[in-house]
């Protein structure tokens, strides 16, 4: 807490964070990395594009290197910024029309087993 500044945050200097950072930056760091996440991209979306396509659903995943993006209510890559509006951004929000499930848990039956390990 150096000049009276706390580094207040969330997650900031938490050792769980720290560490994953660590082992983050470790993975990083080693040879052939970055083609390797680029391959599995690669394999990833055109995996996903082929579900798609066998079950007739109304989506496309793209990607660049590592990082992918799965669009609902096209069936092919985005050309142009135009191309987004033809996304349907109502199935992005499925899970709001499904049925919530009751939890049978009481929040201190959660917190225990959170404790544990046990429930997410």
């Amino acid at each position: 807490m150096e000049a009276g500044v706390h580094p207040g945050g969330t997650f900031n200097a938490n050792p769980i964070s720290i560490a994953a950072c660590k082992a983050t930056i470790r993975e990083l760091e080693k040879r052939g990395i970055y083609k390797q996440m680029a391959r599995l991209t690669k394999r990833l979306t055109a995996g996903i594009n082929e579900i798609a396509k066998k079950r007739n659903l109304t989506l496309y995943c793209d990607g660049i290197e590592s990082i992918w993006h799965l669009a609902f209510g096209i069936r092919e890559r985005m050309s142009d910024y135009r191309d987004n509006f033809k996304v349907n951004k109502m199935d992005y929000q499925v899970s709001e029309r499904l049925p919530r499930k009751r939890d049978p848990l009481t929040s201190e039956q959660r917190t225990i087993l959170c404790v544990r390990g046990a429930y997410r």
